[in-house]
């Protein structure tokens, strides 16, 4: 299955928290309170997140194009993330990739 580890290195301690999909470029929220991450991957990727210590997951994107590399702002009152699609005067032959956000209340 698919999940995200998380290392507590002065318990030495490992907790893995289950995923429906595969996690992809994993960061954390400047307090520490939660990580973000892509989800789906191939053509179609989302940007989700959830609470460090486990717990739901909250997807914040759904669409069709491809959600990938998040950050949180250096507040973590945001989400940034590159998205792809087909450059429309390329359509399938060439893609274009340009910043996005969305809001991130815990």
């Amino acid at each position: 299955g698919y999940g995200i580890g998380v290392l507590d290195v002065a318990q030495r301690a490992l907790a893995i928290h289950p995923l429906d999909r595969a996690p992809d470029h994993v960061r954390v929220h400047p307090k520490g309170t939660h990580v973000t991450f892509s989800v789906g991957g191939g053509a179609r990727s989302e940007i989700a997140a959830m609470p460090i210590g486990g717990g739901p997951v909250t997807v914040l994107t759904d669409n069709r194009v491809r959600d990938r590399y998040p950050r949180f702002s250096a507040d973590g009152a945001r989400i940034w993330y590159e998205t792809l699609d087909d450059d429309p005067n390329f359509p399938k032959r060439r893609t274009v990739a340009f910043p996005a956000s969305v809001p991130f209340r815990p």
